[in-house]
């Protein structure tokens, strides 16, 4: 006699999801705009949080890469552009 029995099984994974990823999921999704506030709201709130002697310890290189992508970001915001890049790579 043969039995079939369906084994269900949870594994965890590491998946990368890239900045081409994320804005095709917001741009196929027409509700997305309270979300995308939602997260301004957490990453300002995260980066408000973060003590002054671990940001002590960011190298200055570390601290060139992170402001050139908040540079490029505060543009967009004031200017309202849709670009995501000005020559600084946003898959990181």
């Amino acid at each position: 006699m043969k039995v079939r029995q369906w084994v269900t099984v949870e594994t965890e994974v590491d998946v990368h999801v890239g900045v081409e990823d994320i804005a095709a999921a917001i741009g196929d999704d027409p509700d997305a705009y309270p979300a995308i506030l939602s997260a301004f709201s957490n990453i300002i709130t995260f980066c408000k949080a973060i003590p002054d002697d671990i940001m002590s310890k960011v190298t200055e290189p570390q601290r060139k890469v992170i402001l050139e992508h908040l540079d490029v970001l505060a543009l967009r915001l004031r200017s309202g552009h849709q670009e995501t890049s000005k020559g600084v790579k946003n898959d990181e």
